[in-house]
């Protein structure tokens, strides 16, 4: 005859915690940045394939992948590369991801990158003044600072 410490035993051997599901709420909370945009990025990809009437299976087999690549693709739960974005706009034959907007352009990021130049030049004229060596460079400067 079993005693109730044995008894205790074997309903904890059956009962076991599955905390499977705390840890992959853990994940998705770390990870929920990335997933909500892979997430935008397969509905994007659903509304092509349904456009041009494409399979998910046809399309894994012009990227050359399986079938089940395709189906975490498009249910949002893969950690897209460069690459595969790149081999998915070709595949499909439009652009999945545009990166090409105002607030990217190279324009923008010239005019950053001189208004910071000049910030820093001015930080330098500060400091060189500050040691007495102002006069050494102060051509140089008025020179940059009237190019920007």
């Amino acid at each position: 005859m079993k005693t109730p410490k044995d008894k205790i035993a074997i309903l904890n051997q059956i009962a076991k915690k599955n905390n499977d599901w705390i840890n992959e709420q853990e994940w998705r909370r770390q990870n929920a940045e990335w997933i909500k945009i892979s997430q935008r990025i397969a509905l994007r990809i659903l509304s092509i394939l349904d456009e041009k009437g494409i399979s998910q299976k046809e399309l894994a087999e012009r990227m050359g992948v399986s079938p089940q690549q395709v189906s975490k693709i498009v249910r949002g739960q893969e950690n897209l590369t460069l690459e595969t974005i790149s081999k998915l706009e070709k595949c499909l034959e439009t652009k999945i991801v545009d990166v090409s907007n105002e607030n990217n352009s190279f324009s923008t990021l010239k005019n950053y990158t001189i208004e910071t130049f000049c910030s820093n030049e001015f930080f330098k004229l500060f400091s060189l003044e500050k040691n007495n060596e102002f006069e050494r460079v102060s051509e140089n400067l008025l020179y940059m600072s009237t190019s920007c």
